[in-house]
């Protein structure tokens, strides 16, 4: 299903997967969760970060106002994609999904806190060394440089140059040797 949300006067979908427990917007995607579920709106885990959605009452396919998503208020549609009868409708509110598997036992590297990648020093598939220098985050005008925790393989780079990452938003991923 297509999630529309509007903040500020920008428009954005996200593209809602429940059953892979994913959610993606242009070339990114992070993995989610509904950790909890309420009359009035649920805390949704993402990237693992808890967000709480207030204002979308329960067993209401789209909320009819501006919700409350982490303290903002935001509108917010929600749709789903031409069926096989190409009919579009509003789509069911979400519900509880398992989050998504590490892939291949791969452990997810996030960044210390929120800020900005200025160069990826590695690429998907690579094997890099403990130590070895995998990316460097731009954080409150400071350089901090991200290093392998272990020797291992590079899979599900995440981001790329230029991208904004918020803490606990996965980077990329290391599976051991």
């Amino acid at each position: 299903m297509k999630v529309v949300l509007e903040l500020d006067g920008e428009r954005r979908e996200v593209e809602v997967d429940l059953a892979a427990g994913v959610l993606r917007s242009g070339d990114r995607s992070w993995p989610f969760r509904i950790v909890a579920q309420g009359n009035d709106g649920a805390t949704v885990e993402i990237a693992g970060e808890a967000v709480a959605v207030a204002g979308w009452p329960s067993g209401e396919p789209s909320p009819a106002r501006p919700v409350s998503v982490a303290g903002e208020k935001v509108v917010l549609s929600v749709r789903t994609e031409a069926g096989p009868g190409g009919s579009r409708g509003v789509a069911p509110p979400p519900t509880a999904a398992p989050p998504a598997p590490a892939p291949g036992g791969a452990n997810a590297i996030y960044p210390p806190m929120p800020g900005r990648v200025i160069e990826v020093r590695v690429r998907e598939g690579e094997k890099v060394e403990k130590g070895s220098l995998l990316l460097i985050l731009e954080a409150m005008k400071m350089r901090n440089e991200i290093v392998a925790p272990r020797t291992g393989f590079v899979r599900k780079l995440a981001v790329k140059a230029g991208d904004s990452v918020r803490a606990r938003e996965r980077m990329l991923s290391l599976e051991p040797e």
